[in-house]
């Protein structure tokens, strides 16, 4: 039985755009996570707050999660299409961290075209000792494979808060 959370999805508008050009990730962080807090009853603590995406979805909550690493306990990639950062760069923002990881959970199709960005990550990771879960399913990148996990994610969210 998971404690009732609050699941916000705020809509990309301009999602062909370039992430690292786009003020999307800076919106959210400075402006709706402080307007959720504001309206409703939330825990404002990192580790009561959660990122995760789909797809593009993916990279937005791997850039702010490692970003914003004081904003997000939790951090989900769902059928991440690429790495988000070089090799250097995954180093240099985890070091930041000083070891006050997120819970990181990565998954992805077996069969999903963009596999490799996101093993490409993965390796970056295991590289550098950061605790992450890594889960190969079978699918592609598809509704059909992102309905047939909604619940495990959500169970996975919702562990954060024990």
């Amino acid at each position: 039985m998971l404690k009732p959370f609050i699941v916000v999805m705020p809509r990309d508008e301009y999602y062909l755009e370039d992430w690292y050009h786009s003020s999307f990730g800076e919106n959210l962080a400075n402006g709706l996570v402080p307007w959720v807090d504001s309206h409703y009853h939330t825990c404002s603590q990192r580790s009561c707050r959660a990122i995760g995406g789909l797809s593009r979805g993916a990279t937005w909550a791997v850039v702010l999660g490692i970003s914003h690493w004081q904003l997000f306990g939790t951090v989900g990639a769902h059928s991440l299409p690429a790495s988000p950062y070089t090799e250097a760069t995954t180093r240099d923002h985890f070091l930041a961290m000083q070891s006050q990881y997120p819970r990181l959970w990565l998954d992805i199709g077996d069969v999903d075209s963009l596999r490799p960005g996101a093993e490409k990550f993965k390796d970056y990771l295991q590289k550098y000792n950061i605790p992450f879960e890594w889960h190969l399913y079978q699918g592609g990148h598809t509704e059909v494979y992102w309905s047939a996990h909604v619940s495990e994610y959500l169970q996975w969210y919702g562990q954060a808060w024990k």
